[in-house]
């Protein structure tokens, strides 16, 4: 019978970790006779974590959520490993194999390949700033490492790591900073935007700055236009002040109204900060529902990038839940092809989110056939499932999809006495036989021909 398809965000809703950096092996080529080809379940003690891993703090709520996951589903998508001696490092996936351990898995399925030590680095860092698991410090220490390892320049460094030159410069200014602002950087407190603008401040005026910004909950906007006064002369400084000063025309103003009207008049000019300002219209937009799932996304990455908030302080503001923000926020790490559909309503977003983890040329051949074929959510799950199967297995599966003219025969002579669609999956020992009905008048006719067939059968 037909599937009930009313469960309309699939699977992708229910695992905490998505899975972009899935097959970031590409990036670097291999010759033959270093490929190992296929997922192995290696065993889980024998595998280490890579001691260089720009990572060093996973968050341990989120740890035992995916560890949840992992005991009721399994590992969903295989960690990357690096073959040393009888043990195996990680390259990618190191929050798997935590959750993996937290679940008291024996075994963890593993791609097994064999990098330079370079390579490794390469990866590792890429595979945390496209998920984005790095604080800008974490970032910025690895960049850096990277190049004066390998006597990198900015330009080679951003074709490496898939960033933009500039992308590079603005991280690698966050390591001048004073270190005690370099520290509420890397514990959240201060966001990256808002440090960077102090860069050009001394030290000891630095700090004095970052706990100004943390105490008032200034923009960055706010921050570049404090750092600009910072630098005026005196002279300009009292210019500016005086044009802050109240004119007299607005005085004059108010008190012919109170002579007109015969009462007290106030005026109130209620200023609300560049903040606010986004907040308050970022909530309206969502609540009218006027705005589209990437301008959703990117308004909420702004207010994120802008003042520094985590997804639970976005989330507690605009009066949604975490993994609502998380689910739309994963849409801008589709491919800009694949954006413009979501964003055009030729796709939608629940279709979209499913292709993350594909890469980009991919996903826009995947997006194509969504639409052409009018895919459902769960139909796209299944497409990305099989696109990372192995060559053994896609031979597996192909080999139980195919049907004996003998069966094909008997589909159609059940199709043509039915009157309705039937789909077969198995061979001629052993499978399924599904049977379509598409209205409780159909679901009637059908039960009819049945009794009909138990009557001829006795």
């Amino acid at each position: 019978m037909k599937v009930n398809r009313g469960l309309g965000k699939g699977l992708s809703a229910l695992f905490s970790e998505t899975e972009e950096d899935y097959g970031k092996s590409l990036l670097f080529e291999e010759t033959e006779d270093v490929k190992e080809n296929g997922v192995k379940e290696i065993d889980i003690d024998k595998i280490f974590a890579n001691p260089n891993q720009p990572r060093k703090v996973f968050e341990p709520n989120a740890l035992n959520e995916l560890a949840d996951s992992i005991s009721k589903h399994g590992v969903i998508q295989p960690i990357i490993v690096n073959k040393s001696g009888d043990r195996f490092m990680i390259i990618a996936g190191e929050r798997r194999f935590r959750a993996s351990k937290l679940a008291n898995l024996k075994t963890i399925p593993a791609i097994v390949k064999k990098y330079s030590e370079r390579q490794i680095k390469e990866i590792s860092l890429i595979e945390n700033l496209q998920r984005e698991d790095l604080n800008p410090i974490e970032a910025a220490s690895a960049m850096r490492s990277l190049m004066d390892d390998y006597g990198l320049t900015q330009e080679e460094l951003a074709d490496r790591i898939g960033k933009s030159r500039p992308a590079i410069a603005n991280t690698l200014r966050l390591l001048n900073l004073a270190p005690e602002v370099i520290k509420l950087v890397a514990s959240g407190t201060l966001s990256s935007g808002h440090a960077r603008t102090l860069v050009s401040v001394p030290h000891l005026d630095q700090v004095k700055m970052a706990e100004t910004i943390i105490k008032q909950g200034l923009s960055v906007r706010d921050c570049e236009k404090m750092v600009k006064d910072y630098f005026l002369s005196p002279e300009e400084k009292e210019k500016k002040k005086a044009k802050l000063q109240l004119s007299n025309e607005l005085k004059e103003l108010i008190g012919d109204m109170q002579r007109v009207f015969g009462t007290k008049v106030n005026a109130i000019v209620k200023k609300y900060s560049e903040r606010q300002i986004k907040e308050i219209s970022l909530i309206e937009n969502l609540q009218r529902e006027d705005l589209n799932p990437i301008e959703a996304a990117s308004a909420m990455r702004s207010l994120m990038d802008d003042y520094g908030l985590t997804q639970e302080e976005l989330a507690d503001r605009i009066g949604k839940s975490r993994p609502a923000i998380a689910n739309t926020l994963r849409l801008l790490n589709l491919a800009p092809e694949v954006i413009k559909l979501v964003a055009s309503g030729t796709l939608s977003s629940g279709h979209a989110r499913t292709l993350v983890s594909v890469p980009h040329l991919d996903q826009v051949k995947m997006a194509e056939t969504i639409i052409k074929q009018g895919l459902s959510v769960r139909d796209c799950e299944k497409m990305v499932k099989d696109y990372f199967l192995s060559p053994e297995e896609k031979e597996k599966k192909k080999a139980k999809l195919q049907l004996s003219n003998e069966l094909k025969e008997l589909i159609g002579d059940m199709q043509r006495v039915f009157g309705t669609k039937v789909n077969a999956i198995g061979n001629d020992t052993k499978g399924r036989i599904y049977i379509d009905y598409y209205t409780r008048d159909d679901l009637d006719r059908l039960s009819e021909l049945l009794e009909i067939l138990k009557k001829t059968n006795k």
